[in-house]
């Protein structure tokens, strides 16, 4: 389950933190300007740092835990568990 009001307060904190300066109020298209340029591309950056090993994932104590359960599955049963919908879409 999500707590889905944690994680967006939690990012919309971040959001003014480190991208509008803590700004009160700003001009829509500078808001625009910040979301669709400076955003996508830092996370773009750390999509290419984490894809060629200059940064590791961080995975919550709960992920990390799952991800030793799928390790621990053999691969006749882990065959299983995943149906393919599309030809680029598949579901666990």
């Amino acid at each position: 389950t999500f707590h889905t009001n944690n994680l967006i307060e939690s990012y919309y904190n971040q959001l003014k933190t480190f991208y509008l300066g803590r700004a009160r109020s700003l001009r829509v298209d500078r808001l625009i300007y910040l979301l669709a340029k400076v955003l996508t591309l830092d996370y773009r950056q750390e999509n290419v740092k984490t894809l060629y090993g200059f940064q590791s994932v961080c995975l919550t104590h709960q992920e990390e835990q799952k991800r030793r359960n799928v390790y621990m599955l053999d691969s006749n049963t882990a065959m299983e568990m995943v149906e393919k919908l599309s030809d680029t879409a598949f579901t666990c």
